[in-house]
């Protein structure tokens, strides 16, 4: 009976035994497996955050390329790199939160939804850009085509101008100067003699010009003495040609009228007259027409 006892006891506790190894191998699988569980949990964690961080910071790269004239856009760019920064930091500070992680994840979501609006504004307003800068291109290509266009208009038409002027310009011919003395009965006598000249008259045609303008005009005449100096009239006179003012010896008023007209015009001498070759210059209208030339003994 007594070794039936022990056997029994034995046993219990070998079962008894057998039932604490079990548990106990149950509570070491049951550990390792939440442990398992929870390293793969701060695995996926680790990813998720990593993975938000790289999204993170690679919006802040996409928006130092988004460039504006815009102040007012250019300001919310920086507020909305400012929200990402602060993301950033909340991501760094909660890493270990599954639950604050996965909040963040979702805010980055919308920050990237935002940040796809202003690509495509800033894209469109580029666009626009563009376009008005290839317009105004386009336009001052041609203003500066008109301008050119204009400015050879304007030459030809100064061409034509000069032209018709030219054109229009007077030209005497067939100028014969003589000296003159009055005899004593008063008649008007030619001479060859400086001492004896007392009028120098000076007789020439204007040529017929359809071009010119008719109407009243004046002879202008300057007769320069053989020493370069200028025989003077009464009154002192000057008149404008050739771009400047000119003293004249005489002048006479004549009617145009687009044909050819004889003139003669008369120089009263008050002093003796010196030997030696006088030139005579006829002008009208701002422009010498004719040149002769009187020599006196």
């Amino acid at each position: 009976k007594k070794n039936n006892k022990k056997d029994a006891l034995y046993i219990t506790l070998i079962v008894l035994l057998l039932i604490s190894n079990g548990f106990m191998v149950w509570m070491y699988m049951d550990a390792r497996k939440h442990i398992e569980s929870k390293n793969t949990e701060i695995s996926e964690l680790n990813v998720e955050k990593t993975n938000l961080e790289n999204e993170l910071k690679e919006m802040l790269m996409q928006y130092d390329t988004l460039k504006s004239d815009n102040e007012q856009l250019n300001a919310e760019l920086e507020a909305q790199k400012a929200k990402i920064k602060e993301l950033l930091a909340q991501v760094e500070k909660h890493k270990n939160d599954a639950y604050i992680i996965y909040k963040l994840k979702k805010e980055a979501a919308t920050l990237r939804e935002i940040m796809k609006g202003y690509i495509h504004q800033i894209d469109s307003l580029n666009q626009l850009n563009q376009k008005l800068i290839q317009e105004k291109t386009l336009i001052t290509q041609e203003l500066h085509k008109e301008k050119e266009q204009k400015q050879k208009l304007e030459e030809i038409n100064e061409e034509l101008v000069d032209k018709v002027k030219a054109g229009s310009r007077l030209r005497a011919y067939n100028i014969v100067a003589t000296a003159l003395r009055m005899k004593s009965n008063g008649v008007l006598r030619e001479t060859s003699r400086a001492s004896r000249t007392q009028k120098i008259k000076t007789c020439f045609t204007l040529d017929k010009n359809p071009l010119t303008k008719p109407g009243d005009k004046i002879i202008f005449a300057r007769i320069l003495m053989p020493n370069g100096d200028l025989m003077p009239s009464p009154d002192g006179g000057k008149f404008k040609a050739e771009g400047q003012e000119m003293p004249y010896s005489l002048k006479r008023d004549y009617y145009y009228e687009n044909q050819a007209i004889d003139i003669c015009v008369f120089y009263d001498v008050a002093d003796k007259l010196q030997s030696g070759t006088y030139k005579i210059e006829l002008y009208t209208e701002g422009a010498l027409i004719g040149t002769s030339e009187l020599t006196l003994k």
